[in-house]
């Protein structure tokens, strides 16, 4: 299992690595026991331009985008300098190139325009003539059957960790109704649940969960009902 999330080498320019290190800070502050794993093969980038009359937005994979950060700093780079650049194995450069420098959407160049060979000194440039008749672009090659796949096995695997970290939102959540009411003593539905949302940035809760559990608070005789409309609670 563990090759299967074995990643290509990929050196991440300084501009995504900023981005990387903001997020790693936001996870370890959220979830201090967890350990977070880069898996670049399967990441997605929303792009740019700069450099176009008006700019056009693209979605890019991480190699692609590590290719396209090159030329911030030079006008034209060689096949050979960008994988030194990269650090990326030769067959995946020249796929990512394949899709960079394809004539209907042309973002880079090659001196081969129809058929690229892509040979360590061909050289490589931004297309500054570039234009689009749509203005968001999609570079990412289209999933094969084997990559859905495993992306499926990936998803079947998580399942078991999603509903555990559900389950313990629910327990989380009641533990804070019972604590709430025990000193509140009575309370309106609509507050017990506005009082809940409050601390949503802490756990995934949503209104008709919290209605849940207020529901099996009482039906747990936690708390109990004050009228038939079953909307003002006490404490048990």
């Amino acid at each position: 299992a563990q090759e299967r999330y074995q990643d290509e080498c990929l050196v991440i320019p300084t501009e995504l690595e900023l981005c990387k290190k903001v997020y790693e800070h936001f996870y370890k502050s959220k979830y201090s026991q967890r350990k977070l794993q880069w898996i670049y093969t399967r990441g997605e980038i929303v792009m740019e331009t700069k450099f176009t009359p008006h700019p056009y937005t693209l979605n890019v994979n991480c190699y692609q985008a590590s290719i396209l950060c090159q030329f911030e700093a030079h006008e034209s780079l060689t096949v050979e300098e960008l994988q030194r650049l990269t650090f990326m194995d030769r067959s995946v450069l020249v796929k990512q190139l394949k899709h960079l420098c394809n004539p209907k959407k042309n973002l880079l160049c090659s001196k081969y325009k129809s058929h690229p060979l892509f040979l360590d000194p061909d050289i490589i440039t931004l297309n500054l003539k570039f234009s689009h008749p749509l203005l968001k672009i999609n570079y990412i090659p289209k999933i094969g059957p084997k990559i859905k796949e495993n992306r499926q096995e990936i998803h079947e695997e998580v399942k078991p960790l999603k509903a555990e970290l559900e389950m313990a939102d629910i327990k989380q959540t009641k533990a804070l109704i019972v604590h709430m009411m025990k000193k509140r003593k009575v309370m309106h539905q609509k507050d017990i649940v506005y009082k809940m949302m409050r601390k949503r940035a802490k756990l995934r809760r949503s209104e008709k969960m919290i209605l849940g559990c207020i529901e099996q608070l009482a039906e747990a005789e936690y708390m109990a009902y004050m009228d038939e409309s079953k909307e003002n609670y006490k404490y048990m």
